[in-house]
């Protein structure tokens, strides 16, 4: 009927809504990097699915993958590790503050929500490599390079541990403005 008419349905009338509020994607790029116009191309698919909340977790035991400029090596050391979980190939990259600001406007710019995820105490051994004093152990350690659990996780009993997890939050409150 469509192709007859050439696309005009004289008597429909839609009424068109989602049946969950909250239709969402999570990408995980602590466990590999994705560079932005590949997460830009995820968007466009999300937003032709009608989904609006973009799920982006960034840290993992196998990469720090956002920038935050009160600690520097969990990019410059935290994004990188020697192989990947399926090889021998080194795998590393992370996000600009900068970089993190296109991706959010590019969400908003198709009406999605953006909830970074940013996992505390435990899945930080990229964060403990770079400052071992996070941990509640006195050992050096490197990123994470396969899967499972992890018995290094952020030191609870210590005050630097707060000061850090606080100073993180302090700087993606910034970068991310949904609630």
């Amino acid at each position: 009927i469509l192709l007859q008419t050439q696309g005009v349905l004289p008597c429909l009338h839609i009424e068109d809504e989602p049946r969950f509020a909250y239709r969402g994607y999570m990408m995980d790029c602590g466990r590999y990097f994705f560079p932005v116009k590949e997460i830009k191309r995820i968007i466009d698919f999300m937003a032709l699915h009608k989904l609006n909340v973009f799920h982006w977790h960034l840290t993992e035991d196998q990469g720090w993958r956002v920038e935050i400029k009160k600690y520097p090596l969990l990019t410059q050391k935290g994004s990188r590790r020697r192989k990947t979980n399926f090889g021998i190939i080194p795998h590393g990259g992370y996000y600009t503050q900068e970089e993190v600001r296109e991706v959010v406007a590019y969400c908003h710019a198709h009406k999605m929500r953006v909830i970074p995820e940013f996992d505390v105490p435990g899945h930080n051994v990229a964060a403990i490599a770079c400052y071992p004093h996070l941990s509640c152990f006195d050992r050096k350690m490197t990123v994470a390079t396969h899967w499972g659990v992890k018995h290094d996780i952020l030191c609870a009993g210590k005050e630097t541990t707060y000061k850090f997890v606080y100073d993180v939050i302090d700087e993606l409150i910034e970068l991310f403005p949904d609630k």
